[in-house]
């Protein structure tokens, strides 16, 4: 369930590949206090075509643990690692490819109307390219969330919230440190239905194109049909 406008920047640079061609072996098993869940997976790797083949011949690896306790709280652990190979960009060139590697934590917290949720993912990139590493092209990527939020009975069900993002990209387009402060409502009038609002402030540090802060105001409608 997205309750912000939109999804956290970690999530919609997909650190982790939102998805994957290969095989997942997954499970849960419960005690007396708690659950565990798992997923191991190998797939083709991310690269131009990867829905379609496999490119290099190069399997990637990932894994996620789970833990639900009894009284609200999700805890997880995830991690991906593999090679990304890029489609050629004309015949007879290389493609571009660089190893990746991903790790993150997050964890849930729900009781009754109250939700609090964060994460924590980092995205290291390393080429393969002789000529681009000793431009020193090691790269990571540092992103983390926290969102706070009550929802009530009345008014369509509205649930005012907190978003808090700090992100530190390798690349510093359009800046070296993005941060994001919003305010929100989240409107539910049936199970299919959500209004939502926002005020959002984001700031922009450090070297980059853009520096400063800006705020923008967004409305969104959205429905199951």
């Amino acid at each position: 369930m997205v309750i912000n406008t939109g999804l956290p920047y970690i999530i919609g640079e997909q650190y982790f590949p939102e998805h994957q061609t290969g095989l997942d072996l997954f499970g849960s098993r419960s005690y007396t206090n708690y659950r565990v869940g798992y997923h191991l997976t190998v797939s083709n790797g991310r690269g131009g075509a990867e829905a379609q083949q496999d490119q290099d011949e190069k399997f990637a690896f990932g894994g996620r643990i789970e833990v639900e306790l009894p009284w609200g709280l999700r805890i997880g652990g995830s991690y991906y690692r593999g090679r990304y190979t890029g489609l050629p960009p004309a015949l007879g060139a290389k493609s571009q490819t660089y190893l990746e590697a991903t790790y993150g934590g997050d964890a849930q917290f729900d009781l009754g109307g109250l939700r609090v949720q964060g994460e924590v993912i980092v995205h290291d990139r390393h080429s393969e390219s002789a000529s681009a590493a000793s431009l020193g092209t090691d790269l990571r990527d540092f992103g983390a969330y926290a969102l706070v939020g009550y929802r009530f009975h009345r008014l369509w069900n509205v649930m005012p919230f907190l978003f808090y993002e700090h992100i530190l990209p390798s690349e510093f387009l359009p800046s070296e440190t993005l941060i994001a402060r919003i305010l929100g409502l989240n409107f539910r009038p049936s199970s299919s239905i959500t209004f939502k609002a926002t005020v959002n402030q984001i700031k922009f540090e450090g070297r980059g194109v853009l520096q400063g802060t800006t705020w923008e105001t967004i409305g969104q409608a959205a429905w199951v049909f």
